[in-house]
């Protein structure tokens, strides 16, 4: 029972915290005004060797029935079976988002969804959502 305890924990603070230093995680970023007393915080980081200018076009395309989330695909097909299969490629339909557009978190009728709050080319893209999946009353 302890060793399950143990092993839930663990599994928990990764999925908090994947691949973000403590550093990162202490650190302000764009968006964090947004939410003044979060109930849960989760921050994930990855390092990839390509510049901003090369990343953008596939973080601005993030969304369900979009781009996907870029998700390992094992993980959609085990927690969100309905998501297609992320991006392969760079989708010029999908380049002009701008503050005040909806970015789906799922399909039409679950209700969920992001708000794009902040945007600056290259650099930052803040999402504010109210209804995540999976939804709760």
């Amino acid at each position: 029972m302890v060793g399950a305890a143990a092993a839930w924990a663990l599994l928990y603070r990764l999925g908090r915290t994947w691949g973000a230093t403590t550093a990162e995680r202490e650190r302000c970023l764009p968006g964090d005004e947004l939410v003044s007393r979060a109930t849960v915080v989760t921050d994930h980081a990855i390092d990839i060797d390509a510049s901003a200018e090369r990343i953008w076009p596939w973080l601005v395309q993030v969304g369900w029935g979009r781009g996907g989330w870029y998700t390992y695909r094992w993980v959609d097909a085990l927690l969100f079976p309905a998501n297609a299969p992320s991006a392969a490629t760079i989708r010029p339909e999908l380049q002009g988002l701008a503050v005040g557009d909806v970015v789906p978190d799922g399909p039409p009728e679950s209700g969920c969804f992001f708000t794009v709050e902040e945007v600056e080319r290259n650099r930052t893209l803040v999402l504010l959502s109210h209804t995540h999946l999976p939804r709760s009353s």
